[in-house]
């Protein structure tokens, strides 16, 4: 835990600077130190100045040629490197960590854009990020219409090849705007990064790593009320019933009211009660002598014990998305809680579904 704690200070550091001087590399192996704890930074960014060296004398013959050095990198990285895109195992947790993908060669769109940005800063050839709906992809920072598709092997793309991609992704009746091929923040970039890990997890019932990118996810937007929501979640389904009311209450106080909000409305009216009931209790043992207390708990694990016995014959069945120490048999009154928090979960990993 005090070693997460400090990854997390870490990121916090890396990203608390204006956007233009982020080291958008480093924060992002930062955030795969969450699962690589042992990952030696220094020795990963070496391996991305390791692929800029490898890259530079093929680029000589080109000059300054933007296209030249642009088609250059492509070939190096994706032809002769074998980086790819990961079309088998796309939702792979790995494939979000960047010291993974330079281990593996293998990534979604936006990590293998990074390390296509990153080699291209060290060569002089300024790569942007462009967080299009359905496909991220990057642009030379000189060429309006010069695209790299870096999931795709490094194809080059024009404006207009992109627009036909996005209207493809995109359901009938979208309106097509120049502003989807605007560039990208690292702040953004960085945003997309955990939100990908983020959804992958919740959707996994991952919640102790969930909350953990969580964190990260505030740490970098520390006003974004959806990131306080799925933090919030998650919470909930480890058993944190405070910290949960606490999060949850936060963002429906600042959310807009909408049928989303309705199920975690209940959600929190449920928790007050049972930290309400809880508090109650304590106070009342705390009246207690101790030796009474001592026996009416046992009384209570005796009868708890028996009322199990007389169960284990019949067949039980797990409440979906409940689970949770400290709730006890409150559990029948959060189904249509977690109905709720299931539904906010989905809108989570929807928002995250654009990689």
């Amino acid at each position: 835990m005090a070693v997460r704690a400090e990854i997390l200070g870490r990121f916090a550091a890396l990203v608390d600077k204006p956007d233009a001087e982020i080291d958008l590399a480093r924060a992002a192996l930062h955030v795969a130190m969450l699962e690589y704890p042992r990952m030696d930074v220094e020795a990963e960014m070496s391996a991305l100045r390791q692929l800029a060296r490898g890259a530079s004398g093929r680029m000589q013959e080109g000059g300054g040629d933007p296209l030249y050095r642009v088609n250059t990198l492509s070939e190096y990285l994706f032809d002769e490197l074998g980086f790819r895109g990961d079309e088998e195992n796309y939702y792979d947790p790995r494939n979000s960590h960047l010291n993974q993908v330079l281990e593996r060669r293998l990534g979604i769109p936006i990590t293998l854009s990074l390390v296509y940005m990153e080699v291209g800063r060290l060569l002089d050839t300024p790569m942007l990020g462009i967080g299009m709906p359905g496909r991220f992809l990057v642009r030379h920072a000189e060429i309006d219409d010069l695209f790299v598709d870096p999931f795709h092997a490094g194809i080059l793309l024009s404006g207009n090849e992109c627009r036909g991609i996005v209207e493809d992704y995109m359901p009938e009746g979208f309106e097509w705007h120049p502003a989807l091929l605007a560039p990208a923040s690292n702040r953004q970039i960085l945003a997309r990064v955990i939100r990908n890990l983020k959804a992958i997890y919740m959707e996994g019932d991952d919640y102790v790593r969930a909350l953990e990118v969580a964190e990260f996810a505030l740490a970098l937007e520390p006003n974004s009320i959806y990131n306080l929501r799925d933090r919030g979640i998650a919470h909930y389904q480890l058993g944190h019933s405070a910290e949960a009311l606490d999060d949850l209450a936060s963002y429906l106080a600042a959310a807009p009211a909408d049928s989303s909000t309705e199920g975690l409305h209940a959600l929190t009216a449920e928790l007050r009660m049972f930290l309400d009931d809880d508090r109650r209790r304590s106070s009342r043992d705390a009246q207690i002598p101790t030796q009474s207390r001592r026996r009416r708990r046992q009384e209570e694990e005796d009868a708890q014990t028996q009322r199990e016995r007389q169960a284990r014959p019949r067949p039980t069945r797990r409440l979906d998305g409940v689970s949770g120490r400290g709730l006890g048999r409150q559990r029948l009154r959060f189904r249509a809680a977690n109905h709720a928090a299931r539904r906010a979960r989905q809108a989570a990993a929807h928002r995250g579904s654009s990689h």
